[in-house]
């Protein structure tokens, strides 16, 4: 058996998509269709029988809202398992062991192919949680016994533990996994890209409004009951203001100011049509939305915490930095007289979009991943 040793297998075992978050986007966004000298990205036959229903089972599981199905929860994980365990055949059929290197994207796919991993082989782990995946699983109970927590707490511990290479966006995000940090891992930065939005067109939406956008789960890590309860109360003072929400959850319905969109395969001609992209994440990592943001150039307002706190460094005029996660701070800021449309805010979405191309483009990550992996292969 040849030991290949001069690239690196980037290991994947999602359905790729563009406008999921996770490991699916960022590989969507910045892999998919690429490979390199060195690294290659295995495929995943969606058409296999067996595939089929182990992705339609975990995607219509994640597309179960916990706020109307209170059963979903258990459902959810107990087709998540059976999906982690599909990454084993998928570590057979590839022939994983003959890499000496591997990159994993997640905690799950990582300890599920535990048992198959060499003594000899080198592990690369990469997490995109804002979170420890624990704490996401714990937010499903009473759905989920705490029997499950500690199943998923057992798989984070394992999978850092074996991880011989630590992959994070920025030091920032560090903060964020320290309980689970080994000391014996090594801990490179790899800055978070995202593809470029193209083929953009006009919605017909208002145009004398300033229209706010929120994209992403309706939950307290994502701060979206900040930015609810901030625009509600701004919209007693300021009604030319309108918050349009894309993403899954509890709908709102008949609310003056507020457009409940849901869910929507193209969020990126909602970011180009509207005036500003709101993200008042409690915890941050590196979102997809805020690069894809950055591509089109319209401003963000957002709080620059954990993996964020890297924007605030940028100094770009498109980004108002809220500074904490707060009412009254996204209040004081949709109040400010510097929230105008972006037909004459100009600067800012040439400054982002500068800064993008830059920084945060697919390109631009893809030449920093090289350079990185380049040194892990050969490095005594």
């Amino acid at each position: 058996m040849r030991i290949i040793e001069d690239k690196v297998l980037i290991f994947n075992n999602y359905p790729l998509n563009l406008t999921d978050g996770g490991p699916s986007g960022f590989l969507a966004h910045n892999l998919s269709g690429h490979t390199s000298q060195y690294y290659e990205m295995n495929s995943i036959d969606l058409h296999s029988s067996f595939n089929q229903r182990v992705f339609s089972n975990l995607i219509s599981s994640i597309k179960q809202s916990s706020f109307e199905k209170k059963a979903a929860g258990l459902d959810r994980l107990s087709k998540f398992k059976e999906w982690c365990v599909n990454a084993q055949r998928i570590f057979k059929k590839i022939q994983a062991k003959n890499y000496k290197f591997i990159y994993f994207h997640d905690v799950w796919q990582l300890k599920s192919c535990l048992p198959l991993i060499l003594p000899t082989q080198k592990v690369l782990l990469q997490c995109h949680c804002p979170e420890l995946p624990s704490e996401e699983i714990s937010l499903l109970q009473p759905e989920c016994s705490l029997g499950d927590v500690e199943w998923a707490r057992e798989a984070e511990y394992d999978a850092f533990s074996r991880a011989d290479i630590l992959i994070f966006p920025n030091h920032y995000t560090t903060r964020i996994y320290a309980s689970l940090i080994s000391p014996h891992s090594t801990i490179y930065y790899l800055s978070s890209g995202a593809r470029e939005v193209k083929d953009l067109r006009q919605y017909p939406i208002d145009r004398e409004i300033i229209n706010l956008l929120y994209i992403g789960r309706r939950n307290q890590i994502k701060g979206f009951d900040i930015i609810l309860n901030s625009f509600q109360e701004a919209y007693k003072l300021r009604k030319n203001l309108n918050l349009i929400l894309l993403g899954l959850g509890k709908q709102i319905l008949s609310e003056e100011g507020i457009y409940d969109i849901g869910f929507s395969s193209s969020p990126h001609q909602w970011i180009y049509n509207c005036d500003y992209v709101i993200n008042c994440n409690r915890q941050s990592y590196f979102d997809l939305s805020v690069l894809e943001t950055l591509s089109v150039g319209t401003p963000l307002i957002i709080s620059t915490n954990f993996g964020h706190q890297q924007l605030a460094e940028d100094n770009s005029q498109g980004i108002i930095d809220i500074g904490e996660p707060t009412i009254q701070n996204l209040l004081n800021t949709l109040l400010s007289q510097v929230l105008i449309k972006k037909e004459f805010n100009q600067k800012a979405v040439q400054e982002n979009k500068l800064l993008y191309q830059q920084k945060y483009s697919d390109s631009v990550y893809r030449k920093n991943l090289n350079n990185l992996l380049s040194k892990i292969i050969f490095s005594k």
